[in-house]
């Protein structure tokens, strides 16, 4: 019963927002700024979810780990696409996002080294 609670927690968590950061339509962003902004909610949902694995991992069954294991998947994804856009934008005149920049490479940086997840910083190529 625990766990179908946490479950039904879990998805309500995401209905009420709206859906999935991994839904997010990366074309219909136009700035560099913007695409910093949605790579902020896809790092803190890919946070959220390793968390809640974590917690609650040892109790969860084996088609929600394998669920949960797509989503983190989908969100690097997301992720990745950003980045790729964000690089094809660069930066806009008059355009700055300074503070947002520096939490998406904060929560990056966090997911990289302390959770192990593949999230690489912002890096110039």
């Amino acid at each position: 019963m625990k766990k179908l609670v946490m479950l039904f927690a879990a998805g309500a968590f995401l209905v009420s927002c709206g859906g999935s950061a991994a839904d997010i339509d990366v074309n219909s962003l136009d700035t560099a700024c913007e695409c910093a902004e949605a790579a902020v909610d896809v790092l803190n949902e890919a946070k959220e979810l390793y968390e809640y694995g974590v917690e609650n991992g040892e109790d969860m069954e084996e088609s929600e780990q394998e669920e949960m294991a797509k989503d983190m998947s989908n969100l690097e994804s997301k992720y990745a696409e950003l980045l790729d856009k964000m690089r094809e934008l660069g930066p806009s005149e008059g355009e700055e996002c300074v503070e947002t920049g520096n939490t998406m490479a904060d929560l990056a940086k966090e997911m990289d080294d302390h959770l192990f997840l593949s999230f690489p910083a912002l890096l110039p190529e």
